[in-house]
């Protein structure tokens, strides 16, 4: 499998681990001929989880009173890219989502009142980017 399809499949693997954890109380996996299956699984669950990506694949902008998100600081959280001079791939990879959240401030607020003149410094809460890896 393709790593968008483990992380897209991250709520089964967990159910395996819960039914795992289940088994493991039981008794009955502890019988001889049970042993070596849950053995088997428990060592295919972690080798699935080793090739999952260690850093989110998706970001949510969060409303911080202080200092608000931008591309800049997203790319910069070390779970993100550890980096902010990599916040164009983040815009880049969401561009159309930018953009025409860009274009609607544009035709809302007078053009001498607007703060923003450049789509890539207007992001929104709530927003969803996909980071790419």
């Amino acid at each position: 499998l393709s790593t968008d399809e483990l992380a897209s499949r991250m709520n089964e693997i967990r159910e395996c681990e819960a039914k795992l954890a289940e088994l493991k109380k039981s008794r009955v996996s502890w019988l001889f001929d049970c042993a070596a299956v849950v053995s088997e699984i428990e060592s295919l669950l972690e080798q699935l989880k080793s090739h999952l990506p260690d850093k989110p694949m998706q970001y949510t902008v969060r409303m911080i009173p202080e200092r608000r998100d931008c591309l800049w600081r997203i790319s910069g959280y070390e779970e993100i890219y550890g980096d902010p001079f990599q916040w164009p791939s983040i815009y880049s990879s969401n561009k159309g989502q930018i953009d025409s959240k860009f274009r609607v401030y544009q035709s809302v607020i007078a053009a001498e009142e607007q703060k923003y003149t450049k789509a890539e410094d207007l992001i929104y809460p709530g927003q969803v980017f996909d980071i790419p890896r």
